[in-house]
């Protein structure tokens, strides 16, 4: 299908180098296999071999890369030369629901979307807010005050050929019970959405219903994996405690 196009988020933490020109030296000298996964060069190569058009990156790669190829630009043209591009950025919109919060959250949202831009990226998949832990349950109010910004940052993203896509994680302060009212709160002409295969089944959606409901604002997919917990009967997610002895696989960890 032409009209779909792959790309990996893989939240790689850190990279620490941009190319190894000497693979044998390193890998001899080091005598493990964090060569394979250490350089820039190899990683965006093995997504073009793995098929994938593009990469999503993430806030915190911003500090391996940037001192490593000096500026966003200088990264997406040595991807490109590796056949891959940086399709956008994830970005979470910290205490959008607090009013008294309003002006930092927008500033926050149009700088990642200036930084996505010099990225050449057209996508900014984003949590609407923080962790339901210590701000849930959300009033209405406040659901009502993370729509107006989402609605703001969209305005800016969409003026900078920017789709921003809502991107909720089931452990946030917008879940089940507010999930559609927040969407539906939102401009579509603004504000997409991304649906995460994996976040919006444990959240409790039925995602088939989900889909036919707001397929008209879906701008991308995270297809993440899960299986069933070996230990518990109930799908797992990458806080689940007993991760280390289930048969859980996340692509992307998205």
């Amino acid at each position: 299908m032409p009209n779909i196009r792959y790309a990996n988020m893989c939240h790689w933490k850190a990279v620490p180098y941009r190319e190894i020109p000497n693979f044998r030296e390193f890998y001899y000298e080091d005598k493990t296999n964090t060569a394979y996964y250490s350089d820039w060069d190899k990683i965006l190569k093995y997504q073009s071999a793995l098929g994938f058009d593009g990469i999503e990156i993430a806030p915190w790669d911003l500090a391996d890369i940037l001192p490593l190829f000096g500026s966003p630009e200088n990264f997406a043209a040595f991807a490109k030369d590796r056949g891959v591009e940086v399709i956008g950025m994830f970005h979470g919109a910290h205490a959008s629901h607090a009013a008294d919060h309003f002006d930092e959250a927008v500033k926050s949202g149009r700088e990642a979307v200036d930084t996505i831009v010099k990225f050449g990226g057209t996508y900014m998949n984003t949590c609407p807010t923080q962790n339901y832990f210590g701000s849930g349950p959300l009033t209405r109010e406040e659901v009502q005050q993370c729509a107006k910004v989402m609605n703001e940052i969209g305005l800016y993203a969409t003026d900078h050929g920017v789709k921003i896509g809502l991107h909720n994680e089931f452990f946030c302060a917008i879940n089940l019970p507010n999930h559609r009212e927040l969407i539906e709160s939102t401009d579509p002409k603004l504000v997409h959405y991304c649906i995460d295969t994996a976040q919006i089944s444990i959240m409790g959606e039925d995602l088939l219903s989900f889909y036919d409901t707001y397929h008209d604002r879906i701008s991308t997919f995270h297809l993440t994996q899960l299986e069933q917990c070996f230990w518990k009967r109930h799908f797992c997610s990458m806080t689940c405690t007993h991760r280390r002895e289930c048969y859980h696989y996340i692509f992307g960890f998205g």
